[in-house]
């Protein structure tokens, strides 16, 4: 009878690998990103269904705020680091291995679901550029540009369109020419769909090459170096892939070489740090409308006593924006409250401060999308 009774329990009694695979992937996909990614390696059928492209697609979509910063140092070390004790410092929380060999210089030119895209400057002005995820390892080398003549310099954005969900890359040329001037023209590939570079017609160059960090409305956003045009910011569309002008504010005095941009509570805004002990800040209240910039504030700002370049990091709390100081420092800006502070760095202070090349510092999402899924049957 207990012999029986034991089969009958035996029988009835089911474990969690034997639930059906949509039940449990609709489980995995209500659990933390990063209780996922463990899941990967508790046995195969989990791996299966964690690793199939739907369900990267669909924890995708749950990822918002980016809650790492990732940063590649002058020795090519990739670092990931997260903000602690309610934002007052930075902690290095790994080291993260480098797909690619140590020679020339490895710039992070920005980071999407996950999906960070690496250019690798060698010395005689040619690129090669990797849509990498460092979660999992994986990258890919995207396919040169054939538009390699007369190249002085080149700088490159990346960005995701909002409406097809396609990665794309704008690479921007500085070309010179022997008796007629020098032009700068721009072209952009959609990685994993034609995997060609198409021309876009003329493009400012920017004021710092690895440019674009700041996207809003579907579109990416940069200062320009010619500094004989009045109006200094421009736009990519990255649906549309065109180049348009954002006015500057009229009563803002050119000092472009201390400014920079950034996005502030879904805002463009303009960072100005030209003056000795006061950091101004511009707000756009409405998109593309020059009549709707306004002077938000001026704050002092009294650990930076001279004039430098704040480039926007991260956004890693609600309404603080942090800024690295030009191969210095890590500052926290929260506007609202008027608050403009260091931010301590633990372990290994002076290499992420003094070390990491200052616009190679990006947002970074953990995330299991991977690379070759992105490039599809293109995938060379």
């Amino acid at each position: 009878m207990m012999i029986r009774e034991k089969r009958r329990l035996d029988e009835a009694s089911t474990e969690i690998l034997d639930l059906p695979t949509s039940i449990m992937m609709d489980i995995l996909l209500r659990q933390p990103i990063q209780t996922v990614f463990s899941c990967r390696n508790v046995c195969q059928s989990w791996k299966n269904i964690v690793s199939d492209p739907y369900f990267t697609r669909m924890c995708t979509g749950k990822l918002h705020m980016a809650n790492f910063a990732l940063s590649i140092s002058r020795e090519n070390i990739a670092s990931l680091w997260k903000l602690c004790k309610f934002g007052l410092c930075v902690k290095k929380k790994k080291e993260i291995a480098l797909p690619l060999s140590t020679k020339g210089q490895l710039f992070i030119l920005g980071s999407c679901n996950g999906l960070v895209c690496l250019r690798h400057k060698f010395f005689d002005n040619i690129d090669d550029l990797y849509l990498w995820n460092p979660a999992l390892g994986e990258n890919i080398l995207l396919p040169r540009s054939k538009n390699e003549k007369r190249i002085l310099k080149s700088a490159y954005g990346y960005g995701l369109s909002q409406y097809t969900g396609h990665y794309k890359v704008l690479r921007i040329v500085h070309k010179s020419y022997l008796y007629r001037p020098n032009k700068t023209e721009g072209e952009v590939i959609t990685i994993g769909i034609d995997n060609k570079w198409r021309d876009i017609g003329s493009a400012p160059f920017p004021l710092h090459e690895n440019f674009c960090k700041v996207t809003l409305n579907g579109a990416l956003h940069w200062i320009i170096d010619d500094f004989r045009k009045p109006d200094f910011i421009y736009s990519f569309n990255i649906d549309k892939e065109n180049v348009q002008i954002i006015a500057p504010p009229r009563d803002l005095v050119d000092r472009r070489p201390w400014m920079s941009l950034a996005v502030f509570d879904n805002i463009l805004c303009i960072l100005d740090n030209s003056r000795d002990s006061e950091l101004e800040i511009w707000l756009m209240k409405e998109y593309g409308v020059a009549e709707s910039w306004n002077k938000y504030l001026r704050m002092e700002k009294a650990q930076v006593q001279y004039q430098s370049l704040l480039l926007p990091a991260n956004i890693w709390r609600d309404k603080e924006l942090y800024v690295i100081k030009f191969y210095q420092f890590v500052y926290a800006l929260n506007p609202n409250q008027r608050k403009f502070f260091e931010v301590e760095v633990l372990e290994n202070k002076s290499r992420f401060l003094r070390n990491t090349v200052s616009d190679s510092v990006a947002a970074y999402n953990v995330s299991l999308l991977s690379p070759k899924d992105v490039m599809g049957t293109n995938l060379s």
